[in-house]
């Protein structure tokens, strides 16, 4: 009787286990899909607001175009043009949240940040900007290579875009290796971000939080949309007048680290 009443109760601790595991397993699922759905409810309604403001300059100009005096015709053509933007951009968004799919591979990481550095470099000298890359191993990752290249793109023409006037250039990238993660940092001195402001919007679609600068504001939201479907995530850290610093990390394999150099 002893032995069979502590079988049943090693059972019951064991199912008690499993149930507890996939609970945690079922409310982490619960999660994601509440986090995916919020994710593309935002995306509705960016995509009919800033949408609707082109439809209805053509719109208006359509009306207009009897009375065309060589005016309505170049503002509707460029009307047309700030739509197709809008469309190519949501586009873009679409493809990477749907495009992972089993195409990943292992992509060598400082491989393509010295492309995108060779990319920039007559940006880099033409404000005698200094980029310091001497703590990035050669690390790889599974994912894909236009979406690394992206990130590293995006990341280092912001901090060369929104670099401070006061002080010489410097941009620092780094990784290091944390168990079965590679955590990736660049870092620059520039003019920082307000982070009381920014904090929930910086990665938001279309936010600029320095209108004195021409663009669109959708580079870091791009940046993340790519992080994100590497399995990987991103925070930001920034000091107005201070800097600001981009901090990355994905799953790495063990047979993915190269030696450093």
């Amino acid at each position: 009787m002893e032995f069979r009443h502590a079988e049943l109760e090693k059972v019951k601790s064991s199912l008690e286990e499993r149930v507890k595991e996939r609970t945690i397993v079922l409310q982490k699922v619960n999660e994601e899909l509440v986090d995916q759905n919020t994710k593309l409810e935002q995306f509705a309604f960016i995509t009919a607001h800033n949408i609707k403001g082109p439809v209805a300059q053509i719109k208006g100009l359509v009306n207009l175009i009897e009375l065309d005096d060589g005016d309505i015709i170049r503002h509707l053509i460029s009307s047309t043009n700030d739509l197709d933007l809008v469309i190519s951009d949501l586009n873009t968004v679409l493809n990477v949240r749907m495009g992972m799919g089993n195409q990943s591979e292992l992509v060598e990481l400082k491989g393509q940040l010295e492309l995108v550095l060779k990319i920039l470099k007559d940006e880099i000298s033409g404000i005698g900007a200094k980029v310091d890359i001497s703590q990035f191993r050669k690390v790889k990752i599974k994912g894909l290579q236009p979406y690394i290249y992206s990130i590293f793109y995006n990341l280092i023409h912001n901090a060369l875009k929104y670099a401070s006037n006061e002080r010489q250039v410097v941009i620092t990238c780094s990784n290091d290796i944390k168990k079965d993660m590679v955590q990736i940092t660049i870092a620059d001195n520039g003019v920082g971000i307000d982070m009381n402001y920014a904090k929930d919007k910086i990665f938001n679609l279309y936010q600029r939080f320095h209108p004195e600068k021409i663009g669109k504001g959708f580079g870091l939201f791009l940046t993340r949309t790519h992080v994100e479907a590497m399995k990987g995530s991103i925070e930001v850290e920034s000091t107005l007048n201070i800097g600001t610093r981009f901090i990355m990390e994905f799953p790495i394999s063990k047979e993915a680290v190269l030696k450093a150099t």
